[in-house]
């Protein structure tokens, strides 16, 4: 049976270049967030603007900004913003979490153009590199003048499978 875990933050932008308050209930700003999955398993990240933003932020396009899916062949990632735009929704789902491409490998699926074939190797864990992307609300956006995005610190997810390997 399949399982969702769903965890829930609260975020605070800052427009200074300081890093956002990324605060969850058994997970404090700045720590990595370590998530087990099975085969087909969910993990639901759902972020939502601290009360006193709301006013003045919105999280904008998709919410998020994905860096860098290190064997994102593994997974699927989606994310999705409220109607309200005070909330972004991230949906982890394991496809298969037991074996990868070595770094090597990746490195030449992105060089080389012919097809090709590897031996896969143990997973262990992947890191999913993002970024919360929200807009400042007011005159930052001007109909003809230029649009502002601002860009969060990495939350730091890492997932793994709960199978031994």
């Amino acid at each position: 049976m399949n399982q969702t875990d769903t965890y829930h933050y609260t975020v605070k932008p800052d427009a200074t270049g300081e890093d956002w308050q990324i605060t969850q209930q058994t997970n404090s700003n700045g720590d990595t967030l370590n998530i087990q999955l099975n085969n087909g398993d969910q993990a639901v990240l759902i972020y939502t603007l601290a009360s006193e933003s709301q006013g003045e932020w919105k999280f904008t396009e998709n919410g998020t900004l994905f860096t860098e899916a290190q064997d994102n062949f593994n997974y699927n990632l989606t994310s999705n913003v409220s109607a309200d735009k005070n909330a972004v929704t991230v949906i982890i789902e394991a496809v298969s979490l037991d074996h990868t491409l070595s770094a090597d490998d990746i490195k030449r699926l992105m060089t080389e153009p012919q097809a090709m074939s590897f031996t896969l190797e143990p997973l262990g864990e992947a890191t999913i590199d993002f970024r919360l992307v929200v807009e400042k609300l007011g005159n930052d956006n001007a109909p003809l003048g230029p649009v502002k995005r601002y860009f969060s610190q990495d939350p730091k997810i890492n997932i793994s499978s709960t199978q031994p390997m």
